[in-house]
């Protein structure tokens, strides 16, 4: 799909998908009556319908697997991004229990890496930017901060928070590379192709069939609409981060704000 489809809000996007096969069908259509007598389509129906209910069926499969596998990356997405949130709340909370002054080096690092999340990678995952390092660099930090408090100065139960904390930060580390990794994964090329293709058949099918000009107009338009419908949810779904249907980082931004 072109990239600036990807930018558009949902009532302009929507409107170019219906202007599109709308047009396509209006001026199909036309030509078929122009072309091809409306005795003869008539005769044919029959062939002409069962071809068309059963590519309506196969579309039909299609559109529900690309959809369904959407949903499921879409729902990843807005768990990364709360198992991101609760990390943060979690590490910096801990943190305020560990030996000065790596206390407060490391909420300090959570504070500015929180900040960079909301400030500069949300944006630039809202247009599909490739993401910067900075990130990646303040989660390695905290490594680098734990990793340089004395182990044999501390009791059993600090070393067993200190084994937490670099659990969440292996957590944290997961979920940052999982929800910047998205901006380069998009539904595969190929896969466009086909659903682009059974598009056309689908709807074109139905271009042929034999019936009053005004009734075909109508039908042919419903179909349209349906299937622009549906192309609309695919493209909504395609990026969690871009568009009407992004996932939002409410999580992290609770926790900056009430905890942080």
């Amino acid at each position: 799909m072109p990239e600036f489809i990807y930018q558009l809000a949902s009532i302009p996007l929507f409107a170019f998908l219906m202007a599109i096969l709308l047009s396509i069908s209006l001026i199909s259509v036309a030509t078929v009556r122009r072309y091809i007598p409306l005795d003869f389509r008539y005769e044919e129906n029959t062939a002409i319908v069962s071809c068309s209910a059963l590519l309506g069926i196969i579309y039909a499969v299609l559109i529900g697997f690309i959809i369904l596998y959407q949903f499921g990356s879409f729902d990843k997405a807005e768990k990364a991004e709360n198992t991101e949130g609760t990390m943060l709340h979690s590490i910096y909370h801990n943190a305020a229990l560990l030996p000065a002054p790596h206390n407060s080096n490391l909420q300090s690092l959570v504070k500015t890496y929180t900040n960079n999340t909301l400030d500069n990678e949300w944006p630039a995952l809202n247009v599909g930017q490739k993401i910067s390092p900075k990130g990646k660099n303040l989660i390695e930090d905290m490594i680098k901060e734990i990793q340089s408090i004395n182990f044999a100065s501390l009791n059993g139960n600090t070393i067993n928070l200190l084994n937490d904390i670099q659990q969440e930060i292996s957590q944290l580390f997961k979920t940052h590379h999982q929800r910047t990794a998205v901006v380069y994964t998009t539904l595969n090329g190929h896969v466009w192709f086909v659903l682009l293709l059974g598009t056309i058949f689908t709807l074109g099918i139905n271009f042929f069939l034999g019936m009053e000009f005004r009734l075909h107009i109508f039908c042919i338009s419903l179909i349209a609409t349906v299937m622009a419908m549906l192309i609309y949810l695919i493209v909504g779904l395609d990026r969690p981060y871009q568009g009407d249907f992004a996932v939002h980082p409410d999580t992290i931004a609770a926790i900056l704000e009430e905890k942080v």
